[in-house]
Parts: C-alpha cells; sequence; structure tokens
C-alpha cells in the first residue's frame, strides 16, 4: 500500500505560517481585542508611535481575560473573583472593541506599567497587595 507523508523531520513540512497580516487579521475577528497607539520615549532617546494592543474582559458574568495574552481565566467579572488582578479601565475613547467593554484585568501592577509603558505610584501597589491579601 502507498501513500504520502508529508511529514519532514528537518521540520522542513508544507505547513505555511502565518504571515503578519494574517495574524492581524486574525486578532481583528476577537471581540474583545483592542489596539492603540501611544507616544512613548525609546532607548534611543526618541519618542516613537508605538502600538499597544490589549484584550477586554466582558461584562459581569463572563470570565476575566488577562489584559496582555487574551487567555481566558476561570475567574468571573463581577464577583470578589476580580481582587486576585490589578483592574484598569481604558476611558480614553480610543479603544472600541466588539465586545463592548473597557475593562482590563492585569496579573498585578507591574505588568500594567510595563505594558502600558507607565510608572506607577508606590501607593498603587501596596494598596493593591492589600486588596489581594484580603
Amino acid at each position: 500500500m502507498y501513500y504520502e507523508d508529508n511529514f519532514h523531520p528537518t521540520g522542513k513540512n508544507d505547513i505555511a505560517e502565518p504571515t503578519n497580516k494574517e495574524l492581524q487579521d486574525m486578532k481583528s475577528l476577537d471581540p474583545g481585542f483592542c489596539k492603540i497607539y501611544k507616544h512613548i520615549k525609546h532607548r534611543d532617546g526618541k519618542v516613537k508611535r508605538t502600538p499597544i494592543e490589549f484584550y477586554t474582559s466582558g461584562h459581569t458574568g463572563s470570565n476575566i481575560r488577562d489584559a496582555v495574552t487574551g487567555q481566558y481565566m476561570s475567574d468571573i467579572v463581577g464577583t470578589t473573583d476580580e481582587d486576585k488582578y490589578y483592574k484598569v479601565g481604558v476611558s480614553t475613547g480610543e479603544c472600541k472593541p466588539k465586545n463592548e467593554s473597557n475593562t482590563l484585568f492585569f496579573i498585578s501592577p507591574n505588568e500594567y506599567a510595563r505594558h502600558f509603558h507607565v510608572e506607577l505610584n508606590e501607593n498603587v501597589y501596596e494598596t493593591w497587595k492589600q486588596k489581594k491579601h484580603i
């Protein structure tokens, strides 16, 4: 019996990796995906218009979604589960996802600050730690 095996042990298979445009098209179909632009000072000292991509969580009763990775968590929006995360609302009008939510959940304030290229006051970290441990 003859059959064709398309697997190549060197990893050079016929399956093409998606292009950047195809990845962006897939992301745009996601109801919680959002992309905004900020002017950020880079290491070379120049201020550049930089895209920031993130995922919003749905409304009350839906699963909390990691704002950076888009991964759905088992925790629920609108419950005390929210206290495990650093919650941010994007109210600039730039973010208009299909799920009509502007609520973001981050693992920690550090993750938010790193992802959005901002500096937070030390009180923010202390307040979040206290709220998380209650």
